[in-house]
């Protein structure tokens, strides 16, 4: 869809402009897209035709656009409300750079949201008090028409209240309901009324506005101006409230509806097309002239630049040893250089520009009678202004890995390990890190070790976004891969957010790569339903301290969107997006309590050890030993609050009671037992009665060594989801 609109534009333009060049574009994005976002939209820009397609966050392209023709050293935060997305930014302006000191956002929240609020509200209401119509809603697709008519009218409504106190909205045309009657209705709608509808949106947008200025570190006082980009910017109220909570100045000398594309403007003037993307279908060098190669910055904030250049093949061209000499020109006639002799084909210039502009230059190149030559392209531009010292990514980046967790047992779970933290500036390489494989593969065998990247912020994988996979198969591995192998991984992102992840098996000279995902996953909504479920429940079990309006809101939120998400695949995405967040926030407060936890299986398993060695239970000289170290280590660790060192004792008191669990015959006996009577079936295989019966002769003869290797070869035969304790995504760990 994106790419047909590009397509329609650019038809437009070459229409009117039959000589204009659409072989590159500047697309810009919201700041807090995701990566799939991104790259799906720089992925319509390519199927519209354009070969080399940049993409620029739209707070940067607003900064660009107000600071273009300002020196002074600020901090501004960049408000941007558009119709179906909310960016923030703090951008810093010093020395002649833009720089982000911090954003956040919400890529499901805009002036889409107070239209559907109108209707839901106000307008729904307003209709079936006084028609018969069963079940109206938008997701009965009876009334599709009528629901697109009635967003039409609220969206008018919206716009009318900008410059009016009070509107008159008129509902006709809609047809009759079911007593045949006709719909005709008008009634009056104030501004204060809409202000009351849109407040909670607002609200949200404020505090993600106070959460990027913390972050920044920077004091509000510092900060002086808000830009506003965006239509909805335009109602009085999100204006005046933001006076009021932020106590910035509220900037209204730029227009909100254009600032991002003059922004985007200034910034594609600067930008250079790639020597790759002219091949030789697409540009057709005269033979006749001379190319000339160029470096020199295209966007500055010095008054000077640097210009350096050489004749391409220099040494093959006729002109080898002849001398040549080189002129620029400014297009105003401000500047004009004297010839300067090309050494070995090569030339600098030292151009001066002028403030806040496009400066234009000539080239002219003359051989050593006087003659002009003429040059495959004979001019170039400089545009003074803001420099962007990098575009930061709006996400943390990072791999899924598989840790045991010492407050449930230690058991495998899932964690995710950012190795770009959310703000780093693009592009990004990282160093290859060492992982291990969690399970063991066999050749040929059709299971497979995952390698996920996401990006989020939450520490549990599922909470973030996935981006891609790499996925070890063992039914294409040239030899067996061990338990613990070891798996070389780094990543890559470049200007355009675009990610790479390679991997790297030295062991077996395996190298695996992928890029980002072509398309985000899909989503079942009867699983949202599903899960939304079991997380209310969890809400519940974690009694009156979780409580928070916070939590409440967002519940109802992503309530409201499941109820449209089979016919809307913005509020489907909606709600698994705060979905995500909901589990995220409810993550935290577990965490708040963790120190508790892990105090209570401290307290658990000392006690279990002790009535082990008391009641005789383990005879270990070494277990005996240790105890008391431990024990004496964990009071100090509860006592100075320290988490990371109880955490670690915990881990090894369950390694001990997993020891004398190991040393008991009972133990061996009791997985025997279990085994035989929920897994006949699958131990119904001659490899499988085998070590059975030897393992039950073995335990006649009271050889429990070799009982229990017939044992340990048993829970080999069962299915591998049987043999892991829990499961995991993740086919890495450290």
């Amino acid at each position: 869809m994106s790419a047909e609109i590009l397509k329609d534009l650019k038809t437009n333009i070459t229409r009117k402009y039959p000589d204009f060049d659409t072989t590159a574009a500047v697309i810009t994005i919201p700041a807090y897209f995701s990566t799939l976002q991104s790259e799906a939209t720089k992925r319509a820009g390519l199927l519209a035709g354009f070969k080399h397609v940049v993409l620029l966050q739209e707070p940067i392209a607003a900064a660009i656009s107000y600071g273009f023709m300002k020196s002074d050293s600020q901090n501004w935060l960049v408000y941007d409300l558009g119709g179906g997305t909310f960016d923030v930014a703090l951008i810093s302006s010093k020395g002649g750079s833009l720089s982000v000191l911090s954003h956040g956002g919400d890529n499901f929240l805009g002036g889409k949201d107070f239209d559907w609020a109108l209707v839901e509200k106000v307008l729904i209401p307003k209709i079936t008090e006084k028609y018969n119509f069963p079940d109206f809603n938008r997701t009965n697709k009876k009334y599709a028409n009528i629901f697109s008519k009635l967003k039409y009218i609220a969206e008018s409504a919206k716009v009318d209240l900008t410059q009016s106190d009070v509107v008159n909205i008129e509902i006709d045309n809609m047809g009759s309901d079911d007593d045949d009657q006709e719909v005709c209705l008008s009634f009056e709608f104030t501004r204060d009324n809409f202000e009351s509808l849109i407040s909670p949106c607002i609200e949200k947008t404020i505090q993600i506005s106070r959460a990027a200025i913390k972050e920044s570190g920077i004091d509000p006082q510092a900060i002086h101006k808000i830009i506003l980009v965006g239509g909805p910017t335009q109602i009085p109220f999100i204006r005046r409230r933001l006076q009021q909570a932020l106590d910035i100045e509220v900037d209204t000398s730029i227009d909100p509806l254009t600032a991002v594309c003059k922004g985007a403007c200034i910034f594609a003037a600067s930008q250079k097309i790639p020597e790759s993307i002219f091949s030789t279908e697409s540009r057709s060098l005269d033979l006749k002239k001379i190319n000339l190669t160029l470096n020199f910055d295209s966007l500055t904030s010095e008054m000077e630049e640097v210009l350096t250049g050489s004749v391409d093949h220099f040494e093959s061209t006729q002109y080898m040893d002849k001398e040549l000499f080189i002129q620029i020109q400014s297009d105003n006639g401000v500047y004009n250089s004297s010839k300067v002799k090309l050494k070995n084909g090569k030339f600098f210039l030292t151009l001066p520009l002028q403030e806040y502009r496009e400066n234009l230059f000539w080239i002219y190149l003359f051989d050593d009678q006087g003659n002009t030559l003429e040059v495959e392209s004979d001019s170039f531009s400089i545009t003074h202004g803001l420099n962007i010292s990098g575009a930061p990514i709006p996400h943390s980046i990072g791999l899924s890995v598989a840790k045991r967790d010492p407050t449930n047992n230690f058991q495998l779970r899932d964690i995710f390990e950012p190795i770009f933290q959310k703000g780093s500036i693009l592009p990004l390489k990282s160093q290859a890190k060492t992982y291990r494989t969690v399970k063991e593969l066999k050749k040929g065998q059709s299971n497979s070790l995952g390698i996920r990247v996401y990006e989020g912020e939450s520490s549990v994988p599922d909470r973030n976004t996935f981006i891609c996979e790499i996925s070890i198969d063992g039914d294409k591995l040239p030899y067996h891969l061990p338990q613990g192998t070891e798996v070389e991984i780094s990543l890559d992102v470049n200007e355009s957010r675009e990610v790479k992840v390679e991997a790297l098996i030295p062991s077996l000279d395996l190298f695996l790569s992928a890029r980002g995902s072509t398309y985000a996953e899909s989503i079942d909504v009867k699983s949202l339903i599903t899960e939304l479920g079991s997380e209310k429940d969890r809400y519940s079990e974690l009694g009156e301290e979780s409580e928070s309006e916070e939590i409440n809101n967002l519940i109802n939120s992503i309530s409201r969107s499941l109820k449209n998400a089979n016919e809307d695949e913005d509020d489907k995405r909606k709600a698994d997006k705060e979905l995500k967040e909901l589990k995220a926030k409810l993550d935290d407060f577990e965490n708040s309590t963790k120190f508790s936890r892990l105090v209570s299986q401290y307290n658990k398993s000392k006690l279990n050890i002790e009535q082990k060695i008391n009641d005789g239970s383990t005879d270990s000289e070494h277990i005996k030993d240790i105890f008391p170290k431990l024990i004496s280590e964990g009071d100090k660790a509860i006592e100075s609050q320290s988490e990371s060192i109880l955490e670690n004792v915990v881990e090894q008191l369950q390694s001990v009671e997993r020891k004398i669990l190991h040393d008991n015959p009972d133990f061996w006996i009791y997985i025997f037992t279990q085994m035989l009577e929920e897994h006949k079936a699958e131990l119904s295989t001659p490899q499988a009665e085998y070590h059975i019966n030897k393992a039950n002769l073995a335990l006649k003869n009271e050889n429990m060594e070799e009982f229990k290797e017939h044992v340990r070869a048993l829970h080999k035969q069962l299915p591998q989801e049987e043999q892991e304790a829990t499961k995991v995504t993740s086919g890495i760990t450290f």
